[in-house]
């Protein structure tokens, strides 16, 4: 049985002072053989310790390109350096480090502590849960996990996820994504959670969904959306074969507009995608396009109005039109 145990889960502040004190420490002596040590056992007592070493590396080596301060100094004036001691240079790191990660993490730090598993960029995940259910993360997700007593839940806090769960009428199985939720007791469905709705796909069996707008039961090739900010649902009927496509590694539209597609392939895309031309993006697109490259997916999208795709960097793509 899976559990958890929240009293154990390290103080977000604390983590990242650790790792920004670890971090400076190995910068100063990276020959030091038994720091170098220290740091992989740190780093191996959770995941959120491993990703807040991480993120204090990356964090670093952001705020080791910034110019220094006396750069675009007028040359009238008179620059008299400052000369701190080294505990002073280490102090003001580590403070310095450790709010750059705070402002650069803040917004998934929660997530972390929250989460019992989660996928990066371009990442799926399967696991089998203690009651026998498969789940599956897209890119960009993270869940987390009820499995006390008779309870089998699964909270979808960020992203979208695939469940086949396990046939047991006497314990339900709930999905909860903000404030809805989704309960079964065998059957197969995808939940997707954007900030301002919630998709419901299902392939097989049935499942009830609850909002606050009241309760929809869905039946296989049901496709519900819900609006978060108006409580409102539709449905919409879909092939089941063509469900779950992303699992595939594909995704399915059907005169939809160019941008909406982008909103769905940012997630599988490592740095940022911008679109320079209102027109197009309005331009509505079908088609089949690979998530797992997406910049040839763009290309595909935009080829029937002359459109461009340029890559570049590794961090950006620019969607340009004819």
């Amino acid at each position: 049985m899976i559990s958890q145990d929240v009293t154990a889960t390290p103080d977000t502040d604390d983590l990242f002072e650790q790792a920004a004190h670890l971090w400076l420490a190995f910068h100063n002596t990276p020959e030091d053989a038994g720091l170098r040590e220290t740091a992989r056992t740190w780093a191996a007592q959770s995941t959120d310790h491993a990703a807040a070493l991480q993120a204090a590396e990356k964090v670093w080596g952001l705020t080791g390109q910034m110019p220094p301060a006396t750069a675009h100094a007028p040359a009238s004036v008179k620059i008299i350096p400052f000369r701190p001691t080294r505990r002073q240079i280490e102090g003001g790191a580590v403070t310095a480090l450790a709010a750059c990660l705070a402002l650069a993490i803040a917004p998934t730090a929660t997530l972390w502590l929250k989460a019992d598993y989660r996928t990066g960029l371009g990442e799926t995940r399967s696991l089998t849960l203690a009651d026998g259910s498969q789940v599956q993360l897209d890119t960009n997700s993270a869940i987390a996990i009820d499995t006390f007593g008779d309870i089998r839940r699964v909270h979808l806090l960020k992203g979208r996820a695939f469940f086949a769960v396990a046939r047991d009428k006497a314990h339900p199985f709930t999905v909860e994504a903000a404030d809805t939720s989704v309960t079964v007791t065998g059957t197969q469905f995808d939940v997707a959670l954007a900030p301002k709705a919630v998709d419901v796909a299902l392939s097989e069996g049935s499942v009830n969904f609850d909002h606050k707008g009241g309760q929809n039961r869905l039946t296989p090739g049901d496709h519900l959306h819900y609006g978060r900010d108006t409580r409102t649902t539709a449905v919409t009927r879909t092939a089941v074969a063509d469900m779950s496509a992303w699992r595939r590694g594909r995704l399915l539209i059907e005169g939809d507009r160019l941008s909406a597609i982008v909103d769905q392939i940012r997630p599988y895309h490592r740095g940022f995608i911008w679109v320079t031309d209102d027109a197009l993006a309005h331009e509505t697109v079908t088609g089949v396009f690979d998530l797992r490259d997406p910049a040839a997916a763009l290309r595909v999208a935009v080829a029937p109005y002359g459109g461009r795709v340029t890559q570049i960097s590794p961090w950006l793509i620019v969607v340009s039109g004819p």
